[in-house]
């Protein structure tokens, strides 16, 4: 049996590779210490990403209820030429890496991508998603392109209205008529990829959750804006000696807003990894 460490919360683990996958589930009501994050930005909705924990409270039920409102932090790694924008209000990182700065938990961890089940229940608030659709995404590294992939299951987006939704996703790899490969804006060309192969053997989810997608932004004051600024919200390292266009003024009205909630979430999935703490 193969075997590597890793580290969670300063605790370190044994990681066993089984010869079989088990089926495991995980259930926000009863695994809370499961942190689930909402991004926000440096400067309001702009600037560098801020990874904060979201709200969790109970509701008269005993229930866990998790929200997250808008507008939130302004995801320019996808977009080109200002569309293709997203917003994260629900996030899970579920692998251990040396740049998530997410809280990993041993009870939901390397799962794997192939025949995974989400389901709960979802509210909206004053929702107004600007032409935005909420779905569930997860990014996975791609072992032919040592490259990032993200994907949303843009197919079966989920309701966000006054009244509680139930919605349930299948993620599968083996079928993408439910899926859409998120392109890379030119400035990430070297660390994210949509040119999608179906992998050899199953592949782990590093992180995922629910996002916002797509919108567009518009930045204003557009007549003083210097012609070396590019038309998105992130930077190459290569223009980080001039002014930064993820902090030029933009246009607020076009960003999604409102508050999302959700309860009784929980997630099937496969693993072929078995923790033991040391």
């Amino acid at each position: 049996m193969e075997k590597f460490y890793t580290k969670i919360r300063k605790q370190a683990y044994q990681a066993n590779l089984l010869d079989e996958l088990e089926h495991r589930t995980y259930k926000m009501d009863t695994q809370q210490d499961v942190q689930w994050n909402t991004y926000v930005g440096t400067t309001g909705t702009q600037g560098a990403g801020i990874i904060n924990q979201a709200a969790m409270v109970k509701n008269v039920k005993n229930e866990n209820l998790m929200h997250s409102t808008g507008p939130w932090w302004i995801d320019g790694n996808h977009s080109i030429n200002g569309d293709g924008f997203l917003s994260l209000p629900f996030v899970l990182c579920t692998m251990p890496n040396n740049w998530n700065k997410m809280k990993l938990s041993p009870n939901f961890i390397f799962p794997l991508i192939n025949t995974m089940k989400v389901r709960g229940k979802v509210k909206g608030i004053d929702i107004n998603l600007k032409g935005a659709e909420f779905v569930f995404w997860y990014q996975y590294l791609d072992p032919t392109e040592n490259k990032y992939i993200n994907v949303i299951n843009d197919k079966q987006p989920i309701k966000l209205q006054n009244d509680w939704y139930d919605f349930e996703v299948e993620v599968n790899l083996d079928d993408t008529s439910n899926l859409s490969f998120l392109p890379n804006s030119p400035e990430k060309e070297l660390l994210y990829t949509d040119k999608f192969t179906l992998p050899s053997k199953p592949v782990f989810a590093e992180s995922l959750g629910f996002v916002l997608y797509p919108y567009k932004v518009n930045h204003i004051l557009q007549d003083e804006q210097p012609e070396a600024l590019i038309s998105t919200v992130n930077i190459p390292e290569r223009y980080e000696n001039i002014q930064r266009i993820h902090t030029w003024p933009i246009d607020t009205t076009t960003l999604p807003t409102g508050t999302i909630l959700m309860k009784n979430l929980e997630i099937e999935y496969f693993t072929n990894v078995k923790l033991t703490s040391l």
